[in-house]
């Protein structure tokens, strides 16, 4: 699927991965992301800020890691960042305090958990 097709079907929010040109959803029944960015989309390509994402985590030596959409209902700002699966509550909540993170989302209640 492209990007933008992914993104406009899940316009709530959406976690993927890259294969080639395809975006893939991920899907955890468990477990919580944490993003570690905070990537407002403005006039910027998505494209663009992919990529960024991906040169970040390449410098972070980041192996697993996941794109993460959400579009904030009180803004209607758009956001496109760099997120990490955690199973440990507690771990994705440190993360998300390290870098300055207003949530981190739920993978069973399928919601956000505000810090």
């Amino acid at each position: 699927m492209t990007l933008n097709t992914l993104l406009n079907k899940n316009l709530a929010g959406i976690s993927f991965k890259r294969n080639g040109d395809n975006y893939i959803p991920a899907h955890f029944k468990a477990g919580y992301f944490v993003s570690l960015t905070n990537n407002e989309i403005i006039d910027q390509d998505r494209l663009d800020i992919i990529g960024e994402i991906e040169r970040l985590a390449f410098i972070l030596s980041l192996k697993n890691f996941f794109f993460g959409y959400w579009k904030d209902n009180e803004t209607e700002k758009e956001y496109l960042d760099l997120s990490l699966h955690k199973t440990s509550k507690q771990e994705a909540i440190i993360l998300a305090r390290q870098f300055n993170q207003r949530a981190i989302f739920d993978c069973y209640k399928l919601n956000s958990i505000y810090i």
